[in-house]
């Protein structure tokens, strides 16, 4: 199974209204910022069960592939998501108030990225980007005043 990981720069987020937005563009862009290839998009299709054909553009097998499945489920099983930084600087939040609410299931963890950092490997978890647009700083900081850390 063919799976990309990526986070997103804050930045870069910004330029964009929704996270189906950022997905499509990010998906069928040729950047260097797109999360997956062609070759891999026509893999990822052909193991959903999704005919496609060898003239087949990206946008066009990434519209064969919203056809059978919601942006929400392409995100997952492709693990795109969001660095806890990213929430920390949006929300104005600790890296230990992100994993809270993620351990509590506020928010929703769809991978991981190993990174290395100071001769030591860690792994970086990512975070649904459909939950990044979605909340607001009042939610969050609604949500961990009613659910302190222990």
């Amino acid at each position: 199974m063919y799976t990309a990981t990526i986070d997103f720069f804050d930045s870069y987020m910004d330029y964009y209204d929704s996270p189906e937005e950022l997905i499509r563009v990010l998906t069928v862009s040729r950047s260097k910022f797109a999360i997956i290839g062609k070759d891999g998009l026509a893999e990822f299709a052909s193991e959903n069960g999704i005919s496609i054909y060898r003239g087949d553009t990206k946008a066009k097998i990434f519209d064969k592939i919203l056809k059978k499945m919601t942006f929400e489920e392409f995100a997952d099983l492709l693990h795109i998501g969001v660095r806890s930084d990213s929430f920390q600087k949006k929300f104005g939040i600790t890296s230990k108030d992100v994993r809270h609410m993620a351990k509590c299931g506020f928010i929703h963890v769809t991978g991981a990225i190993k990174e290395k950092r100071y001769s030591k490997n860690y792994n970086v978890y990512l975070y649904s980007v459909f939950d990044y647009f979605r909340l607001t700083k009042e939610d969050i900081w609604k949500w961990i005043a009613e659910n302190p850390r222990k």
